[in-house]
């Protein structure tokens, strides 16, 4: 599944993930790996070698969790990459939004 998300339309037009009905989170949280209900998440994405996943040290805020996500893909659906610092700017849930 890891590789066919570069052939997917939202993937090749940068945009932001679709997220699963029976939950309404981004399918990359499949990626991620609940420590701590709801505390501590662990990217289990694939390594480049076989039989392992990625190393990072498990990340405290599932938003920040997803972002880590998208780097291993590549995938920047926000052209500023949150750098911007415009104002109305938040995050929430597994989405990011900026309020006009």
């Amino acid at each position: 599944m890891w590789g066919a998300y570069a052939k997917m339309d939202w993937f090749k037009n940068q945009e932001l993930e679709p997220i699963m009905p029976h939950n309404s989170t981004s399918i990359l949280a499949q990626w991620l790996n609940e420590v701590d209900e709801g505390k501590v998440w662990e990217c289990r994405v694939p390594s480049d070698t076989a039989k392992t996943w990625c190393d990072h040290k498990p990340l405290k805020r599932f938003d920040r969790a997803l972002a880590h996500v998208r780097t291993h893909l590549g995938l920047k659906p926000f052209p500023c990459e949150g750098r911007c610092e415009t104002d109305g700017w938040y995050v929430m849930a597994s989405y990011n939004y900026l309020i006009y």
